[in-house]
């Protein structure tokens, strides 16, 4: 025997309206904190570099004022020239010192800060005079580049997992955002559906007393004939009526109003009346049958319940 799964319910046009903003939705908040975060990464890196910065100048100055070729500070090669004698810290990078800047400070010129690479490696260098010597302190960069290297990489993957998590919970947001406006077009979808079911019995009903009228308006006496016009009045009387209580039920939602005992019993005899007509048409007898005591409720009574 075959398995037969259940189908799945087509969405209406209004369902699919909601689902598509509610994508939009999620999508405009996901770009938006992705651009904020990335603006936060960038100040971050910005600030970052520019404290690197500071912290090798100072460095470099620590080493010229205070530092000698065998003691350097940590990532610090020293250069230091006097009497035209040139001499480094042991295991200086190729293309150090720079030799252009020595000649200009030794020409008059005052302090040389500049960044340099050599090797494939940033330097900041920096060149001035120290009393009779000319010092170059040039400070490598490769930790501080390697630091930024691992704040960018965090930095992705702060963003990757904020975009995810935002991505869900912009959606949850939105879902719960749009439930009111869904619920409300499911009660629309309700009463519409409710309405036409209330009206089709009543003017069910005045089309069978109708017909039942035409047919007997000449056999009938004109009692009968008064009677069958008396139901059908009552039957335009109740349609009025379903409509009323279709527009009471609409407005119950947003003013409550006061709350009355009902009697059942009454809108049982008054249902099985509007039906005697059409149950003739049929061929059937619909009675009621009270049960013992009273069957009362508070609500609100139709109109024709009086």
């Amino acid at each position: 025997m075959p398995i037969r799964f259940p189908r799945r319910t087509a969405r209406s046009p209004e369902q699919r309206r909601l689902a598509a903003a509610q994508w939009t939705i999620t999508w405009r908040i996901s770009l938006v904190m992705s651009v904020i975060m990335l603006i936060v990464g960038g100040i971050v890196y910005t600030v970052v570099l520019f404290a690197q910065r500071a912290d090798a100048e100072r460095e470099t100055q620590w080493g010229i004022d205070h530092n000698t070729v065998e003691s350097p500070p940590v990532c610090v090669w020293m250069t230091v020239e006097r009497d035209g004698v040139v001499s480094s810290t042991p295991g200086t990078p190729a293309g150090l010192p720079v030799r252009s800047s020595l000649a200009a400070v030794r020409a008059g010129a005052p302090v040389v800060l500049e960044r340099v690479e050599r090797g494939g490696e940033q330097y900041t260098v920096r060149t001035a005079r120290r009393g009779p010597e000319l010092v170059q302190a040039a400070y490598g960069e490769r930790f501080q580049r390697a630091d930024r290297n691992h704040l960018l990489l965090a930095f992705a993957a702060a963003e990757a997992v904020g975009l995810l998590l935002v991505a869900v919970a912009s959606g949850m947001l939105a879902r719960r955002s749009m439930e009111p406006l869904s619920e409300a077009l499911d009660r629309q979808r309700r009463f519409v559906a409710d309405a036409s079911h209330e009206l089709r019995t009543p003017l069910t009903q005045l089309h069978t007393r109708a017909q039942l009228l035409a047919r007997r308006s000449g056999s009938e006496t004109p009692q009968q004939l008064a009677t069958d016009l008396q139901r059908l009045v009552t039957g335009t009387r109740q349609l009025g009526d379903v409509i009323d209580d279709l527009l009471l039920s609409a407005r119950l939602p947003q003013s409550p109003g006061s709350r009355d005992p009902v009697d059942l019993t009454a809108l049982a005899e008054e249902a099985v009346s509007a039906e005697d007509a059409r149950a003739q048409e049929m061929g059937l007898t619909v009675r009621l049958r009270p049960g013992r005591g009273r069957h009362v409720v508070v609500g609100t009574a139709p109109p024709c319940a009086g």
